[in-house]
């Protein structure tokens, strides 16, 4: 997985770069259809890459690409445009793509016949940081853990800061310890 994610990021380095006007972006804002063709358009094919690579299943990148779209349509009033579009529509389309694999492992645990330790382990922790941390706390422990991301890969990923993806781990590491402190109390 850590290697499609790279190679990912190789071909959204190599990928053109693509940029959407202020009044495209204007008009995105005003819901009007005809900019959101234009960048529906200008990304659907590298959103359908991104997903594709993370699900390796058409019809789930399919949907994510959709989903993609519906999501950041739904908060448009919340892009600030900063020119960097392309990465805020591919880190929503890889957030949803992860939150998809994960819940899909989980959705398969009863299908797995006979698993290795370390699956175990991994399905297990995935469970426990979903219904223990939000969804920021639990993507960026999952990478860190068990993609074995740095803060700065994750940072990109993300679209943050180091400092923010560091602070949003050490808290979810404090949650964890409690949550777990917690179950040894009872």
């Amino acid at each position: 997985m850590l290697y499609l994610l790279r190679k990912e990021k190789l071909f959204l380095e190599v990928h053109q770069k693509m940029k959407i006007s202020k009044k495209i972006l204007r008009d995105l804002k005003n819901r009007q259809e005809k900019a959101f063709n234009i960048v529906y358009h200008e990304y659907y094919k590298l959103i359908y890459y991104v997903a594709l690579k993370i699900t390796k299943d058409e019809i789930l990148a399919q949907d994510i690409m959709q989903d993609t779209f519906v999501k950041f349509m739904e908060n448009i009033e919340n892009y600030q445009d900063d020119g960097h579009l392309r990465q805020y529509l591919t880190t929503i389309t890889r957030n949803l793509a992860l939150n998809l694999v994960t819940k899909k492992e989980t959705i398969n645990l009863d299908s797995i016949k006979e698993p290795s330790t370390n699956d175990n382990n991994n399905i297990e922790l995935i469970l426990t940081l979903k219904n223990t941390l939000d969804e920021d706390e639990s993507n960026i422990v999952i990478l860190k853990i068990i993609y074995d991301y740095n803060f700065r890969e994750i940072a990109e990923d993300t679209n943050s800061t180091i400092g923010i993806v560091q602070a949003k781990y050490y808290k979810a590491l404090k949650k964890l310890k409690n949550h777990f402190e917690g179950d040894n109390l009872k």
